[in-house]
């Protein structure tokens, strides 16, 4: 064999080398599977816009209202997902940040007048702010350190409330002013509705391709090992910031959808509790499934009022701790993990004669 041949056969394989581990056979299998994927996302997509359009046509206000909550509340635990779940970073301030964006969105429509882009501009504005705010002094530390300094920025949001009674109203909580839009019948619940349904269906197509991006695999590696991330040029400090702000945007957008669906905004609803209650609901639908923030989002909004209905709301309270823990147990990937579990039952089904 002649030296060119060794040669040409040498470029060849490394400028093909992708390529070779894999047969024709297995490239038309992995097509397919990219394809079928394409297809249950054209598939889903198409199903969640019927839904949406008929749904306010089947239920009453109250539970057109209660849709509507599970969806402003989504947002904020795909925020939370990308924080914890993917970039591996324990926050208990997400409340917080839903309602430093409630609190905005009610003093720009009700004390400032703005209209709707504006308050909307305005809200995720101070998001950015105060992710900053709290992300910045926060890169020094991680774990459960990281921990107790968010848990202390939401006691000094607390208490910033109550002390500051001609902005936030104090204790007693301040009203929300209708969204604005000139010439559009903003005081409907079919408009928030709608407002909610779109603000959701973005936030769910951006927050699920985050994992694919270059910068969703940084947060992977930072979640994976800092020390391994940083020694293969991985910018923890641009990378940690990112998944603040992130977070911080979604939580701003779900508390600006909630004051304006409640008409209200009361300290007691963004403290601790409440921000335990999107880290379960994070946990429970899975940290690495976008649906699972959609199943965590219904645990959130959905089985508090269910409760006071029956008049048990501290039952609330040790639901979600007895969850944790048989999750943590049973279902460490969440409830979206039962999915994966019944189509395995089912393929050994089928190879069984």
């Amino acid at each position: 064999m002649t030296q060119a041949k060794l040669h040409g056969d040498s470029a060849t394989t490394t400028g093909n080398a992708w390529a070779l581990p894999l047969s024709p056979g297995a490239k038309d299998r992995i097509n397919h599977l990219l394809a079928g994927r394409r297809r249950r996302t054209i598939i889903t997509v198409a199903l969640f816009i019927i839904v949406v359009a008929l749904l306010p046509f089947v239920l009453d206000p109250y539970w057109l209202y209660l849709a509507s909550s599970w969806m402003a509340y989504t947002i904020a635990v795909m925020g939370a997902r990308v924080l914890f779940g993917i970039t591996g970073i324990f926050s208990l301030a997400q409340a917080t940040f839903v309602g430093i964006g409630a609190y905005t969105a009610a003093v720009g429509a009700t004390v400032l007048g703005l209209t709707g882009l504006y308050e909307i501009v305005l809200v995720i504005a101070v998001s950015v702010a105060a992710s900053l705010l709290v992300g910045i002094p926060a890169l020094r530390v991680s774990g459960l350190r990281l921990a107790l300094v968010t848990l202390a920025v939401g006691e000094l949001f607390q208490w910033w409330i109550r002390e500051q009674r001609a902005v936030t109203g104090g204790l007693q909580g301040l009203p929300v002013a209708s969204f604005y839009i000139p010439g559009l019948e903003t005081d409907s619940p079919y408009f928030l509705y709608g407002l909610c349904a779109v603000s959701v269906g973005l936030a769910t197509v951006v927050l699920t391709r985050i994992p694919h991006t270059q910068l969703g695999r940084n947060m992977a590696a930072v979640r994976e090992s800092q020390f391994a991330a940083r020694s293969v040029g991985v910018s923890l400090s641009r990378t940690k910031l990112a998944a603040f702000v992130v977070a911080g945007v979604c939580a701003g957008v779900s508390g600006f959808l909630v004051a304006h669906l409640v008409g209200s905004v009361t300290p007691a609803t963004f403290g601790l509790f409440p921000s335990v209650y999107i880290l379960v609901g994070v946990i429970l639908g899975g940290s690495g499934s976008t649906l699972g923030a959609w199943i965590g989002a219904a645990y959130v909004s959905l089985v508090p009022p269910l409760f006071s209905a029956l008049g048990q709301d501290r039952l609330y309270v040790l639901l979600s701790g007895a969850l944790l823990v048989a999750l943590i147990y049973l279902l460490p990937g969440g409830a979206v993990q039962l999915k994966n579990i019944f189509s395995q039952s089912k393929n050994t089904g089928k190879a069984t004669p």
